[in-house]
Order: C-alpha cells, then structure tokens, then sequence
C-alpha cells in the first residue's frame, strides 16, 4: 500500500450544548503517544485565522489526543 498522506487537526472548544466558546487565544496540547507540542489560537502554529479555532496541517497519520491547557 502507498504511505499515507499528512492529514490535518481541528479544535474548537464547546460548551455543554455543543455550541462553539470560541475561546481566542487558547491553548492546547497535542500529543501522538510520544511526541506533544503546544499550540495556542493564532499563534505561528495554528493555520486558521478564526478567533476560537486552531488547525494544524501536514500531521503524520496517528492517533492524536488533545487536551486544553
């Protein structure tokens, strides 16, 4: 089989109800089992403008968790 392609990952906080916080300026911890960066809204990390969203691209295929910091 071919390698598989980088993928992206998305994060919005939401409450309870499932409606987005938008929380600008958070900052989360991404970790694949071994390595973990921290990226914060808008930060240079993060590809998504939007106040409350962060994106990250071009992620090794993995199982990721994310936590918020």
């Amino acid at each position: 089989p071919e390698p598989a392609e980088p993928g992206s990952l998305a994060v919005v906080a939401v409450g309870e109800d499932g409606a987005p916080l938008g929380l600008p300026g958070a900052c989360y911890a991404v970790a694949d089992g071994g390595d973990r960066i921290r990226v914060c809204d808008n930060d240079e990390r993060d590809v998504d403008p939007a106040d409350g969203t962060v994106r990250l691209d071009d992620l090794p295929p993995a199982g990721y968790t994310v936590s918020q910091t």
